[in-house]
């Protein structure tokens, strides 16, 4: 019997070779430090001299009457040292983003997963676990104003979707929808209610309440009503899904959809506040509900998968 619960606790552990290599030689995630600091100063600097340069170029008598017949070679000068700012400036966002992924590979190491590039500067962890396809993506999401023609981003967080392959063929969705406090957890709320309601509007179904005081917060999307009631009550799956909708995992606007050929956990996180263990934990209860769903009795009303579900390996919604 221990030597089971030891296996069992065991199966979201596996250590592949560049891990025990990272652990070898104790590597661990950089923190960013003053990397956005030295980035913005690299680009201060290039406007700093850019702007004069083109001043100094196209304008007559902008300089002292003193510098005036240097005009030409302070302008040439400023220019090419505003390129050579630039091309720093871009060389450090380049091997910064390079920082970024070496982080994310350090974060999911422990699940052995083979890794590749994602979009601009995310990541896509993939392979089998227990003989389950697991699609992991992880790409930072950033909030984007313009006042007039000035553009600012801001960094709000990674976005964090899991994929593992569950044969269940029909469609559920639970997710958190308490507001809690200020204009982030009205966000949020809107947030999950509005990707409930999308399935409905695409797949057909119904929105349903369980009598399980567990679920008063949650958004209960079902295209098979009885189904989705059992699925529920299953003890391995409400423990898997209060877990994957608390506060425990550091994520927010967390998100479990159940899919006719996979479970899709998806969220937003800060990566700096993850630690392996976590990921671990995540996975291994996103694995929990997949591994349920599947061995209950088959839904009654049933889907099919779309091309982009089908093609998951590619990328998500």
């Amino acid at each position: 019997m221990h030597r089971m619960e030891q296996a069992k606790d065991s199966r979201f552990h596996p250590v592949s070779p560049a891990g025990n290599q990272q652990r070898r030689y104790g590597m661990k995630p950089k923190k960013p430090g003053p990397y956005i600091l030295v980035y913005l100063l690299l680009v201060l600097l290039f406007i700093g001299f850019f702007v004069p340069a083109g001043l100094i170029l196209t304008t007559d008598g902008i300089l002292p009457f003193k510098y005036q017949r240097y005009q030409y070679h302070i302008g040439i000068t400023s220019m090419v040292l505003a390129l050579i700012f630039l091309v720093i400036s871009i060389k450090f966002m380049i091997w910064g983003m390079r920082r970024m992924a070496t982080n994310l590979d350090i974060l999911f190491q422990d699940l052995g997963l083979s890794a590749e590039k994602y979009a601009a500067d995310g990541r896509h962890f993939f392979g089998d676990m227990e003989g389950r396809r697991i699609d992991i993506y992880c790409k930072p999401v950033k909030n984007r104003r313009y006042f007039g023609d000035v553009k600012t981003v801001k960094y709000i967080g990674h976005a964090l979707d899991i994929y593992v392959e569950g044969d269940v063929n029909t469609r559920s969705s639970i997710g958190l929808v308490r507001e809690g406090e200020g204009i982030h957890g009205k966000i949020r709320a809107y947030m999950i209610k509005y990707l409930t309601e999308k399935f409905i509007d695409k797949f057909g179904g119904q929105l349903i309440k369980m009598n399980d005081p567990r679920y008063q917060d949650l958004e209960i999307y079902a295209l098979d009503q009885v189904w989705t009631q059992a699925f529920l009550e299953n003890e391995d799956v409400s423990g898997a899904l209060l877990k994957l909708l608390g506060e425990d995992i550091r994520c927010i606007r967390q998100h479990v959809h159940v899919t006719p050929k996979a479970v899709h956990f998806t969220t937003l996180t800060n990566i700096r506040y993850l630690k392996p263990d976590i990921i671990n934990l995540i996975v291994g209860n996103v694995t929990q509900i997949a591994t349920t769903a599947e061995s209950l009795k088959k839904a009654t009303i049933t889907s099919e998968a779309t091309d982009q579900e089908r093609n998951r390996g590619v990328a998500p919604e």
